[in-house]
C-alpha cells in the first residue's frame, strides 16, 4: 500500500516562523509566551515542531500535550509531560537542586521521581507552593541554556492547567525562556478556563494562522506529487480547502474521490487499510492519546507478531507516529474522525476494554494516568457503578494534586449517580454527606464559591451532627467572606451549635475563626472572648494551630489597646505554636499582623525587620511570589517611615515585578505614590490612588483598606494647596470612619490631613 501523502516542506508559514523566531531571541532578555491558534488542520504543531527542530542544540526544547480526554484528563497533563521530559533531560539531581526541599514540598505531586513527597497539610499553601516550584524549575534549567517549553492542544486544557499557565506569563521574568501553547480558538468558548489569557492576557503575544494563500496551496500540492500541478486542479482544490493543510493533503490524497467534508475523507482513507490496522486505529481513537505500545496491543486483541504487522502501515502512512514509548494521532482530527465513524455498540465495548486494561496496569497508575481516564471510560461505557467509583479515585487523585477543580467536577459526578447506586457507600467507603463535604471544600479552594455556598446548604439540611454542621457553616462562612459577604452570621451560629462542654477542636477552630472576623470588623470585646476560649480550647486540646489563630488576634488586640509589649510577647508565642502545628501560613499571618502592629505604634525599624524575616520564610517556603508580596507593602510602608526612600522604592519595583494579587499590588503602588508624591510628581501619585481605589473597597476586612486611597487624596490635596489644606479638604466619609477610631494615619487633633 502506498504511503500516505504528506507535505515534505512548510510552506505558506514564513510570516509566523519569523515571528516565533523573534521571540525567542527576545526570550534572551526576558521571558516570553506566545499562544498559536488555528482552527484544526492549519498546521499549528507541524509550524511549532519546524520551529523547534531548527534551534537545534542552541536551546533545550521539550513538550507536552493536553490529551483528548479534555476536562476529564489528568489534572495538569500537558505540564507534567513537559516536566517529566525536563527532569529527564536536565537529570533528577540537577532538577531536584534547583527546588526547595528537592521538590518534595510540592512539585513531586507531579512528578514522584522527585521522591516521596512531604507536602505541607494546608491546602492553599501547597497549591501555591506547587505553581511556585514550576516556576523555579523553568527558571532554572533556562540558567544554563535557552529553553523552549511547547504545550500543544490547550482547547483541552482542564482548568488547573490554564490556571498554571496563566501564573507562568503573569511571573515568568527570568531570561532564556520561551513558552509556547498551541490551541483551536473556536473551541476557546465563553466559560474555557483558557479564555481570558487568549483574550486579555497582558503578558502574551499571539499568533493566529488562517488558511494558507493559493500560491501557498499550489507550493504544498507540487510538494505532495512530487511535480507542478495543472492551475485548474490547484483551483479546485484551494476553494474545497478553503486553505486548510490537512484539507489540502487529504484532497490529493483522495484524487478524484467525492467527499461532503473532512472529516469524511479522513475516514475514507482509514476505511482503505486492511480490517487488522482498522482495528488497532479504532483502538487508539478510543484510547487517550498518545497511547502506549502495551495498552494499544491489548485493546486490538492481537498477538504480538499480527498486532506489529498491523502496525507498521499506520506509521508509514503516518496515521499514527511513533511517540516515546507509546503512539499518537499525527493529526488530532484524524482521531476526532475516526471516532465519529464508531458504531455506538463499538465505542462502548471499546471504552469497557480501555477502562479494563488501564485498571490492570501499574505503570499508569504510578504516572497519575489511571484514575481519571477509568472514570472517563467507565462512563463512556455506561457502567455506572464503576464510573462512580472510579471518579471516586480520581477526585482523590485530584485532591493531591492541588487540582481542586478537577476535584470538584469529580465529585459532584459521583453525586449526581448517587441516587441510582444503592449499594455505592459500601463501594466507597463514604456517606453522602461526607462526599457533599468534600465537595464543598473542592469547590471553597477552587473558588467555585456559588456552587459551594450551594453544596453545603444542601448538606446542611441533611446533617444532623453538629460537629459536621458546625464544620460546613465554617465552610460556608469562608466562602461568603470570598465572595464578599459577611461571614459572621455562619461562624456565630456554627459557634452557638456547639456546646462549650464538653470543649472539642472543631469549637476551637470555629471561635478562631470567628475572632479573626471579629477583630476585622472592628467587634474588639467579642473578638477577645472568642479568642481566649478559642485559646484555651487549643491548650486542652493540644491544637497548636488554634492556639496559633487566636494568640495573633489577641495580640493585635492588645496593641489597639496601646499595650505593645504585651502584644509582642503574644505574637512571639503565636509564632512559636504555628511553627509547632507546622502551620506556614499561620506563621506568616503573625509576621504580617505583627509588622503592621509595630509599624502603627510607630516602631518602624522593628516592623521592617518582622516583615524581612517573614519574607525570608516565604522564599524559603517556594512562597516568594504569593505569600511574599503579601508581607512587601508592610517592608516599603517601614522603610518609607524611616527615610528610606530609595531602598522603599526597590521593594516595591521587585514585589510588583512578581505580580502579586490585586489587593497586595494596590498596596504597593499606594506607597510608591507617595514616594513620588515626595518627589514632587503628583500626577503619577494621582493614577495610583485611581488605580487603587476599586481594589481595596474590601467589605469584611476592616476598614483600613477602604481608608488608603482616601488618605493619599489627601495627601495630593496638601500637595495641591500647602498650608491652605483644611479638614475640609477632607473627604466626610474619610473623617467619620477614621477619626471616632484613632486611626493611626489620621488621628484625632491632627490637622485633618493624613501626613504623607
Amino acid at each position: 500500500m502506498a504511503s500516505r501523502l504528506v507535505s515534505p516542506v512548510l510552506v505558506g508559514r514564513e510570516a509566523e516562523r519569523a515571528a516565533l523566531l523573534t521571540a525567542h531571541r527576545d526570550a534572551a532578555l526576558e521571558a516570553i509566551v506566545v499562544l498559536v491558534g488555528g482552527e484544526a488542520g492549519m498546521g499549528k504543531t507541524r509550524l511549532v515542531r519546524e520551529f523547534t527542530s531548527g534551534l537545534g542544540a542552541s536551546a533545550l526544547a521539550v513538550a507536552g500535550g493536553c490529551t483528548d480526554l479534555g476536562v476529564d484528563g489528568p489534572p495538569f497533563g500537558s505540564v507534567v509531560t513537559a516536566l517529566r521530559r525536563l527532569v529527564r533531560a536536565m537529570g533528577v539531581p540537577a532538577a531536584a537542586g534547583l527546588l526547595p526541599g528537592g521538590g518534595r514540598r510540592g512539585l513531586a505531586r507531579l512528578l514522584p521521581e522527585l521522591g516521596e513527597d512531604d507536602c505541607d497539610p494546608d491546602r492553599d499553601l501547597g497549591r501555591a507552593r506547587l505553581f511556585e516550584e514550576v516556576l523555579l524549575l523553568l527558571e532554572g534549567a533556562a540558567a544554563d541554556r535557552p529553553l523552549v517549553v511547547t504545550l500543544e492542544d490547550l482547547h483541552w486544557s482542564d482548568r488547573s492547567t490554564a490556571e498554571l499557565l496563566a501564573f507562568l506569563a503573569q511571573n515568568l521574568s527570568g531570561p532564556g525562556i520561551l513558552l509556547v501553547g498551541t490551541y483551536r480558538p473556536d473551541e476557546v468558548v465563553a466559560a474555557h478556563p483558557l479564555r481570558p489569557l487568549v483574550e486579555r492576557g497582558e503578558d502574551v503575544r499571539r499568533i493566529a494562522l488562517a488558511g494558507l494563500a493559493r500560491d501557498a496551496v499550489a507550493q504544498q500540492v507540487t510538494a505532495l506529487l512530487g511535480h507542478r500541478p495543472d492551475e485548474p486542479q490547484v483551483d479546485r482544490i484551494f476553494r474545497r480547502s478553503e486553505g486548510n493543510p490537512l484539507f489540502v493533503e487529504a484532497l490529493v490524497d483522495a484524487g478524484d474521490a467525492p467527499a461532503e467534508s473532512l472529516r469524511e475523507l479522513l475516514r475514507s482513507d482509514v476505511e482503505r487499510l486492511p480490517e487488522p490496522s482498522r482495528r488497532i486505529v479504532h483502538a487508539a481513537a478510543v484510547a487517550a492519546s498518545p497511547v502506549e505500545h502495551g495498552l494499544l496491543a491489548v485493546l486490538a486483541g492481537m498477538a504480538e507478531v499480527d498486532f506489529e504487522d498491523a502496525l507498521r502501515p499506520l506509521v508509514r502512512r503516518r496515521l499514527l507516529e511513533v511517540v516515546e514509548d507509546g503512539y499518537a494521532f499525527r493529526r488530532d482530527l484524524i482521531r476526532e474522525a475516526v471516532y465519529e465513524g464508531l458504531l455506538p455498540g463499538e465505542r462502548v465495548r471499546l471504552h469497557r476494554r480501555c477502562a479494563e486494561a488501564i485498571s490492570a496496569d501499574p505503570r499508569l497508575a504510578a504516572a497519575g494516568r489511571a484514575p481519571a481516564e477509568i472514570a472517563v471510560h467507565w462512563h463512556a461505557a455506561g457502567e455506572d457503578a464503576r464510573a462512580a467509583e472510579a471518579a471516586w479515585h480520581a477526585a482523590e487523585s485530584a485532591r493531591r494534586a492541588y487540582a481542586h477543580a478537577e476535584r470538584h467536577r469529580m465529585l459532584d459526578r459521583v453525586l449526581r449517580l448517587w441516587d441510582r447506586l444503592p449499594d455505592l457507600p459500601g463501594r466507597i467507603g463514604a456517606d453522602r454527606i461526607t462526599v457533599m463535604e468534600m465537595t464543598a471544600e473542592a469547590c471553597l479552594n477552587a473558588g467555585e464559591l456559588d456552587a459551594g455556598t450551594a453544596v453545603a446548604t444542601a448538606a446542611l439540611d441533611e446533617s444532623p451532627d453538629p460537629e459536621r454542621a458546625a464544620a460546613l457553616l465554617e465552610m460556608r462562612a469562608a466562602m461568603r467572606d470570598r465572595n464578599g459577604q459577611d461571614p459572621l452570621p455562619d461562624l456565630m451560629e456554627a459557634a452557638r451549635s456547639l456546646p462549650a462542654t464538653p470543649a472539642t477542636a472543631v469549637r476551637g477552630r470555629v471561635l478562631a475563626e470567628l475572632a479573626t472576623s471579629q477583630r476585622n470588623q472592628r467587634r474588639f470585646a467579642p473578638a477577645r472572648a472568642s479568642a481566649e476560649e478559642a485559646l484555651e480550647i487549643g491548650r486542652r486540646t493540644g491544637d497548636r494551630a488554634v492556639q496559633a489563630k487566636a494568640l495573633v488576634t489577641l495580640a493585635a488586640l492588645a496593641a489597639v489597646n496601646a499595650d505593645l509589649t504585651t502584644a509582642k510577647d503574644l505574637f512571639g508565642q503565636a509564632g512559636a505554636a504555628a511553627s509547632d502545628a507546622g502551620a506556614h501560613d499561620t506563621r506568616l499571618l503573625v509576621a504580617v499582623t505583627e509588622s503592621d502592629t509595630l509599624e502603627a505604634a510607630g516602631e518602624h525599624a522593628g516592623a521592617a525587620r518582622v516583615a524581612r524575616q517573614g519574607m525570608a520564610l516565604a522564599d524559603a517556603m517556594g512562597l516568594a511570589r504569593t505569600r511574599g508580596t503579601l508581607l512587601a507593602p508592610n517592608l516599603s510602608e517601614s522603610l518609607l517611615s524611616l527615610g528610606r526612600w530609595t531602598e522603599a522604592s526597590q521593594v516595591n519595583r521587585d514585589a510588583l515585578r512578581l505580580a502579586p494579587p490585586p489587593l497586595y499590588r494596590a498596596y504597593l503602588r499606594i506607597i510608591q505614590a507617595t514616594v513620588d508624591l515626595r518627589q514632587g510628581d503628583a500626577e503619577q501619585a494621582a493614577a495610583a490612588s485611581e488605580q487603587a481605589r476599586t481594589a481595596m473597597r474590601g467589605n469584611n476586612r476592616g476598614e483600613e483598606s477602604c481608608l488608603e486611597p482616601d488618605l493619599l487624596d489627601c495627601r495630593l490635596e496638601r500637595e495641591a494647596h500647602g498650608h491652605r489644606a483644611s479638614p475640609a479638604g477632607v473627604p466626610a466619609d474619610v473623617r467619620r470612619r477614621a477619626e471616632p477610631r484613632g486611626h493611626r494615619r489620621v488621628a484625632p487633633g491632627d490637622s485633618g490631613v493624613a501626613r504623607p
